[in-house]
């Protein structure tokens, strides 16, 4: 019988061939919390928890990102790592940003109606 592949593991190669050599299936689940989840499933996973990003780290990954990937000018990049990291440290957001705006007065003007209709949670 033909295994199915194993996709979006970050299990090594080794340790997903003897999962499966036993027999045994992997999931792998992710939230942004566990408050709602019951007990009961909670207790069968294994909980991995990520500290946010640092100032630093979010200006660095942001700027690398937007430059790198989406080809973005330095100092536009730049500029929305500091604006979205005013009040977040979600390389996501400043994606989404990036996507909207192609100049700073852009940037300046979605930030200030994304602060202001940001829903709070």
């Amino acid at each position: 019988m033909k295994k199915k592949p194993f996709y979006g593991t970050v299990y090594n190669l080794e340790t997903v061939t003897h999962l499966y050599s036993i027999g045994l299936g992997v999931i792998v689940h992710n939230c942004n919390e566990t408050k709602r989840l019951p007990p009961e499933l909670l207790d069968r996973f294994q909980v991995i928890k990520f500290k946010p990003y640092t100032k630093d780290e979010f200006r660095k990954i942001t700027v690398g990102y937007l430059t790198k990937r989406l080809g973005l000018k330095q100092d536009l990049a730049e500029y929305i790592a500091e604006k979205v990291g005013a009040y977040s440290t979600s390389v996501r957001e400043a994606i989404r940003l990036s996507r909207l705006a192609k100049t700073k007065e852009e940037v300046d003007k979605i930030t200030e109606i994304t602060r202001k209709y940001r829903l709070p949670f």
